[in-house]
């Protein structure tokens, strides 16, 4: 059996499984090894290899390629709430049907063996070593990809035949937005203009009114909770990226995650916390000058 070696959404089977402990904070997370059985396949290049028309999942457990990975549930070695719980946490429950409560049957081995469940793949750098680590996972029936993907071209004129009743709203001008000047979360209301003083008998200039301060990146980092999960940063992004094209948000996700890891070596996703998280969705509604 190899090491699978390609980014992508697969389908597999459990088989092995333990709980460890983080080397640097003793945080608990789940040892997982499942074997390939499926893999789902949308480029024209991997389509025309298996004979494929259109995007689907393929046999894919001739390859004999499995991955095993860490799975961190709880930001904390001490205190494991729903406040310390991470994303990991919640995606092992509706991968594998674990209950959450206790450690036991993710320890045993046995519980979960032979567990069929999907697994996104990405590639990852790690101490300049590049590996294949799982990006998320999710129940056997669960869609391939999540996040930002756009409809087939069948699929986005039925929807647009269906919007034909509503009548469009007259939009003022869009402001345009820049790096240097992003959209601030609320807009900021100008000061008002102070009412024109008569005239003295000697020429006095009247005092000038003081100029509302220039909105700036941090309104957006007030305007949202200081700590969140991996899945509800994630979703912000979505819900408020507006026109930004899907490359861009991917890449900025991943330039911000490189920017909150900066400084520290052995830092990676999986040690990030709520903190972390909240700063990620930060810095890409500073670097995108979304509108909150």
């Amino acid at each position: 059996m190899t090491q699978i070696d390609q980014a992508g959404a697969y389908r597999g089977k459990v088989t092995a499984h333990s709980v460890g402990v983080t080397s640097k904070k003793g945080c608990p997370q789940l040892i997982l090894q499942f074997k390939a059985q499926e893999r789902y396949v949308d480029t024209p290049a991997l389509q025309a290899h298996f004979g494929l028309e259109a995007p689907g999942w393929v046999d894919y457990s001739t390859f004999d390629q499995s991955l095993t990975d860490y799975l961190v549930l709880f930001n904390d070695a001490d205190d494991f709430s729903e406040d310390t719980a991470n994303f990991n946490y919640e995606q092992v429950q509706r991968a594998l049907g674990w209950d959450g409560t206790s450690f036991d049957d993710l320890n045993d081995g046995t519980t979960f063996l032979n567990k069929v469940f999907v697994a996104r793949l990405k590639q990852d750098s790690y101490k300049d070593v590049e590996r294949i680590v799982i990006d998320s996972i999710d129940s056997a029936d669960a869609e391939p990809y999540r996040g930002l993907r756009s409809v087939d071209p069948d699929k986005l004129k039925d929807l647009n035949s269906k919007l034909k009743g509503i009548k469009k709203k007259a939009a003022g001008p869009k402001a345009v937005a820049t790096a240097a000047a992003p959209a601030p979360a609320k807009p900021v209301a100008a000061a008002p203009k102070a009412a024109p003083a008569p005239a003295p008998a000697a020429k006095t200039k009247a005092a000038p009114t003081p100029a509302a301060p220039a909105p700036t990146a941090t309104a957006t980092a007030t305007a949202a909770p200081a700590e969140v999960d991996k899945m509800t940063a994630w979703a912000f992004i979505c819900d408020h990226k507006g026109d930004a094209e899907d490359t861009e948000v991917q890449s900025a996700w991943q330039a911000a995650c490189t920017e909150v890891s900066e400084g520290d070596s052995d830092k990676g996703e999986t040690d990030f916390t709520n903190a972390d998280w909240a700063s990620v969705r930060d810095i890409i509604v500073r670097d995108l000058a979304l509108n909150v």
